[in-house]
């Protein structure tokens, strides 16, 4: 078992900050929508509470959506990650994957998920220890020109 450099964190950090974003974006877009059609306030506290609940709704939706379809997030396609499962030759069940999202934000947030991951040769932190997947890096093959 060979193990993983260390930039393949810094990767995964930058497709949360794309997914996170993108479910802002959108969960304000939302937000947004709903007030403008009911002719309500945009910068009230309700307001904040339903732009943070949508986003973290979408969020939890993207990430499902995403992951059980084609085992990566946007962020993480255009950082070229996805997932596996830790038994290679395995299908990622569905329950993985929610635990997979739903430690997540913890593992983050205390830091604790991502500094595991430095210490570990496959670089999983916590949350991929806990659900049984890994996080990889693929490079999608470069077809050669064809002749003319």
């Amino acid at each position: 078992m060979t193990s993983l450099p260390r930039e393949i964190l810094l990767s995964r950090i930058l497709a949360a900050i794309l997914d996170l974003s993108l479910a802002a974006v959108i969960g304000c877009f939302f937000c947004f929508l709903a007030y403008w059609a009911l002719n309500l306030d945009f910068f009230s506290l309700e307001s904040l509470r339903l732009g943070v609940g949508s986003t973290i709704g979408f969020y939890v939706f993207n990430s499902f959506f995403f992951l059980l379809g084609a085992g990566q997030t946007p962020g993480m396609y255009f950082t070229r990650l996805r997932l596996e499962s830790e038994k290679q030759r395995e299908s990622i069940p569905v329950w993985a994957v929610a635990l997979w999202i739903f430690l997540y934000p913890l593992a983050t947030l205390t830091l604790v998920g991502l500094l595991w991951g430095l210490l570990d040769p496959w670089r999983r932190c916590i949350h991929d220890r806990i659900s049984g997947i890994r996080v990889v890096s693929f490079v999608e093959p470069v077809s050669a020109p064809l002749p003319e």
